[in-house]
């Protein structure tokens, strides 16, 4: 009898256990892209409207709690402010805008694979140890006129209050104020250029992004290779292979000819355990 228990214990031990604490981490990291979405549509709701100097916050799980019989199945996340990473937008002639910043949430799990939840700039970024996935969100976005001349329109958001930072397995809140809205229109441009400086190895998945977003535009890249590309091209965008990176992305995009929208929200960040 005595055996049958130890049996049955071990077997509950290996499999019931990891199994009960993987599906419970997998609700978490549920929850917590949840919360980011949650706390982006209050950013980007407060922006889209203009409400400044008015608070608001957005509650986020950090972690699990464990099976406290065994002692085992609890994890962690943390919770922080950070300056990078940073965006620049230039036209032929000045800096229209230079944002940065982020909110992200970092998970430290026991069985499901850790992951790191990013708001940055306006944009969301999931990362774990295989890859990364960006979903520019209204980030950016282009128009083809009857003429075959592009409007852009961009909206960015500078997150301030780095650094901050909270760590456990309870509840946290990520708050902020939208202190100003900034809306700049230009005029036809030869070109804009975004640098995307600060990423935390995850410029592909960007690149990825904005891959996506452009091409559903119907607009369509230079090859990678390419060195130079302020040369003529037939193409309406291009990342010069020489500035790409695991931590940078660097895109041209032509013939802005129908002018472009950068609007810059500039927010309050303020996290709590």
């Amino acid at each position: 009898m005595l055996g049958a228990l130890v049996a049955f214990l071990a077997l509950f031990t290996a499999v019931w256990v990891p199994t009960y604490v993987s599906n419970k981490e997998a609700s978490h990291a549920t929850d917590v892209k949840s919360a980011m979405d949650a706390y982006a549509d209050a950013v980007e709701d407060h922006i889209g409207r203009n409400v400044l100097s008015r608070s608001f916050s957005r509650t986020v799980p950090l972690g699990v709690e464990g099976i406290p019989v065994l002692g085992k199945g609890a994890s962690g996340g943390d919770l922080a402010v950070e300056p990078s990473p940073t965006f620049t937008v230039d036209n032929a002639t000045t800096t229209v805008a230079s944002v940065g910043g982020a909110v992200s949430l970092s998970t430290h799990t026991t069985q499901y694979p850790n992951q790191t939840y990013r708001y940055a700039l306006g944009a969301i970024e999931t990362s774990q140890s295989d890859g990364a996935f960006v979903d520019l969100r209204s980030m950016l976005g282009a128009q083809r006129s009857s003429g075959g001349h592009l409007a852009l329109t961009l909206q960015v958001v500078d997150l301030t209050g780095a650094p901050q930072a909270v760590a456990g397995n309870g509840a946290a809140s990520i708050g902020g104020t939208l202190n100003a809205v900034a809306n700049h229109t230009l005029a036809a441009d030869p070109y804009l250029r975004i640098n995307i400086t600060g990423l935390p190895g995850t410029a592909g998945a960007w690149r990825a992004a904005i891959n996506r977003t452009l091409a559903s535009d119907i607009l369509t890249a230079d090859p990678w290779s390419t060195p130079d590309c302020y040369a003529a091209s037939a193409h309406n965008y291009c990342f010069p292979s020489a500035t790409n990176s695991a931590t940078r992305v660097d895109l041209l995009i032509r013939d802005v000819a129908d002018g472009s929208t950068v609007v810059v929200g500039t927010v309050g960040a303020e996290i709590r355990g």
